[in-house]
């Protein structure tokens, strides 16, 4: 006879609450084996209440466990995820789950992902460094009286912007069309940016890859 809680809640045969077993084993993964086996266990939870409760706390673990939760959330095309990971994209002081997030977010996919990717291509942190940074490139004479702006050019701010770029092209999203083209053709761009949103606009025109369908 199966065990109900395993069967219906993702949790463990010992009746162990599932939100405390999937964080207890985010926290233990070493490898793929141990990975696939947290995103069955979140396919398992469904979008209930046990799923609510899981959303709600592993935003508390460390940035480890919370890039492991954003990619299995995204394995496992959690859509009851999505609010949480464009929170993530968006706010994480961790720029390195924002990337996680975006690319979860391009495995769930739907308008609501889009939304959210879209929205962290607009927010550009760094805009105003790399102008900075142009600018004393351009006139040595002007770089050590600015140079102290330099610091604020964060590249993993960059990072988890350029992953949101690749993602909507992978996901085929014509509603970010236009916002696209105005990244690739804005001079200010970094030219890795800007070619990826090229690149994401040949996808995009040629059908997409149409990710988390």
């Amino acid at each position: 006879m199966k065990n109900p809680v395993s069967e219906k809640t993702g949790g463990g045969p010992t009746g162990e609450d599932p939100v405390v077993e999937i964080v207890a084993r985010l926290r233990a993964i070493s490898g793929q084996t141990g990975f696939m086996d947290v995103v069955e266990r979140i396919r398992r939870l469904g979008c209930g209440q046990t799923m609510q409760r899981l959303l709600h706390r592993v935003p508390e673990e460390n940035t480890l466990v919370r890039c492991f939760a954003a990619q299995a959330f995204g394995k496992a095309r959690c859509r009851a995820a999505v609010p949480l990971l464009v929170c993530w994209l968006l706010h994480d002081q961790c720029r390195r789950v924002g990337t996680w997030a975006a690319l979860a977010l391009g495995e769930i996919g739907g308008d609501d992902a889009v939304a959210g990717l879209m929205e962290r291509v607009k927010i550009d942190e760094n805009r105003q460094a790399r102008l900075v940074i142009r600018e004393c490139h351009a006139d040595s004479a002007r770089m050590t009286a600015r140079q102290a702006e330099w610091v604020h050019f964060d590249p993993l701010l960059e990072e988890a912007r350029l992953a949101a770029v690749q993602v909507l092209g992978e996901m085929g999203a014509e509603t970010a069309q236009a916002l696209l083209e105005h990244v690739a053709a804005d001079p200010a761009e970094e030219n890795v940016t800007r070619k990826e949103a090229a690149a994401a606009l040949a996808r995009i025109s040629g059908g997409g890859a149409s990710r988390g369908e």
